[in-house]
């Protein structure tokens, strides 16, 4: 049979397979199709009827989980810092001296601050401002130093948060009298401090109303803190400053409340947070022997008991005696120390905080004074070499030394940076002192800097000293100040005479 036939015969099934191909065609494109539902708007009453009869469990997506996220940030960011809006003031210790600043306060956020005052060298403290936009953003000052600009970070976050607490310290004591001022000076409705700064109990403290301070050791630095007496009753204590870990600082605040509900400072210390509790407990016993030599006369304070006038009488008088010298009087080189002496004591007498730096300026002009040398009239060059017998050449050198863990490998060993000046055989100058390590170093090179409350910086030593004879380093800072000590010693090595 040819195709011609075959064709004839499977004519009358035409329709049929035509129809089976296009049902197949369909199905086909069909496949994998759903109905769509137009779904109109519920009222509340029929959505809450639906949710409790059949529980909706929502998988996040990559998308929602970043959103969220976003949006907890944002929270974080708003602030929570309770006090009426308007621009507070407060300072800080830098490098050489305070910086004071002033920060905007709108919904309880932190909105602008602003740098009023600070005497630390621009290229370091330019660094630092940086810390600035952090502190906004983050609205807080838990923030890292910029390395290389360590001291001028610190006494911004120290300036900012004591704008913070003496802000609340002032909100708090006029709650006390029936109502909060806010810093433009209106009235508010009384309300009562969250940090600890209010108590029912009735104290018996014999000393003035007003705020007082007080510093003490804690684990990682000093703890300063301010406390408000109101009718013989500690009525709050404010953390100004401290660097303890958080972890362990907040379970150490628990002496705070155990302090004020028993309006005394014999209390028990955390168990796991010692060292901080230990100062918190000691930075309130100093706050109230402050209170005592006030209530006793021992000190000046404003109308509100507020320590405020130092006795600057020494430190004029030093200053004072050293204008009527005559310089060329005497050998470029005694004079040269009189000259650093003199310029520390007028920076120091225009940012002072506590008397000690006032005390100590006096005594170290003083005693440049009382070793100037007298010029035999044939000195006229500025900066003659020194007689033979000097060991050293007076100049200002940059040093870098190792900084090495000890057995503990508690951190690693990065370079330590200082600029070392020597007069007259002596180190007259430490300046400039940072690391290149991780920021976890700041706090060890500032404690070994400055020193703590119960111990002396070994800067401090060394310049009093002027050398490093008998030099004792700073507990749990002994790496960092033997690096300091180091960093000395090969200044006097570069400065020796050949």
């Amino acid at each position: 049979m040819d195709i011609r036939e075959m064709l004839e015969k499977c004519k009358p099934f035409a329709p049929v397979v035509s129809a089976a191909v296009v049902a197949a065609c369909v199905a086909g494109s069909l496949y994998g199709y759903k109905v769509p539902v137009y779904e109109t708007k519920a009222s509340v009453e029929d959505t809450q009827e639906q949710e409790d009869e059949v529980p909706v469990v929502k998988t996040s997506t990559e998308e929602e989980t970043k959103e969220d996220e976003a949006a907890e940030e944002g929270e974080q960011a708003k602030g929570s810092f309770d006090l009426e809006d308007g621009v507070y003031q407060g300072s800080g210790t830098g490098y050489r001296g305070n910086i004071t600043v002033a920060v905007t306060i709108k919904d309880k956020q932190i909105t602008s601050i602003e740098i009023l005052s600070a005497s630390d060298d621009e290229p370091f403290f330019g660094r630092a401002k940086g810390l600035i936009d952090q502190i906004i953003k983050k609205q807080s000052t838990k923030i890292d130093t910029v390395s290389g600009a360590t001291f001028s970070s610190h006494g911004i976050i120290k300036a900012v948060r004591n704008t913070l607490s003496q802000a609340a310290v002032t909100e708090t004591a006029s709650a006390e009298k029936g109502g909060n001022s806010g810093s433009d000076g209106t009235n508010t409705e009384n309300k009562e401090n969250t940090e600890n700064s209010t108590t029912a109990v009735t104290g018996t403290l014999p000393y003035n109303e007003g705020v007082y301070y007080g510093t003490a050791e804690g684990y990682n630095g000093d703890i300063t803190v301010a406390i408000v007496i109101r009718e013989k009753t500690l009525k709050a204590v404010l953390v100004i400053g401290e660097e303890d870990d958080d972890a362990f600082f907040g379970r150490a605040m628990d002496v705070v409340t155990q302090m004020m509900k028993k309006q005394s400072t014999e209390v028990d210390t955390v168990s796991g947070a010692t060292y901080s509790s230990k100062g918190l407990i000691q930075a309130v016993k100093n706050a109230l022997e402050e209170a005592k030599r006030v209530t006793n006369g021992e000190t000046d304070t404003d109308d509100d008991n507020n320590v405020v006038q130092l006795n600057t009488e020494e430190v004029e008088k030093a200053i004072d005696a050293v204008n009527e010298l005559n310089g060329s009087d005497y050998t470029s080189a005694s004079w040269a120390v009189v000259k650093v002496r003199l310029k520390d004591a007028r920076k120091v007498l225009k940012n002072a905080t506590e008397q000690t730096q006032l005390d100590e300026a006096a005594a170290q002009l003083n005693q440049a004074v009382t070793e100037l040398q007298i010029s035999d009239g044939t000195n006229d060059d500025p900066e003659p070499d020194l007689p033979p017998e000097s060991t050293y050449i007076d100049g200002v050198y940059p040093v870098t030394v190792l900084c090495l863990p000890d057995a503990d490998m508690d951190f690693e060993a990065y370079n330590l940076f200082a600029q070392v000046t020597i007069q007259d055989d002596k180190i007259i100058k430490i300046d400039n002192v940072y690391g290149d390590g991780g920021s976890g170093n700041d706090s060890y090179i500032n404690k070994a800097v400055n020193g703590t409350s119960s111990k002396t910086g070994v800067v401090k030593q060394i310049m009093e000293k002027g050398n490093l004879d008998g030099i004792d380093t700073v507990s749990r800072a002994t790496c960092t100040s033997q690096a300091i000590i180091d960093a000395c010693q090969q200044a006097l090595n570069n400065a020796k005479r050949q």
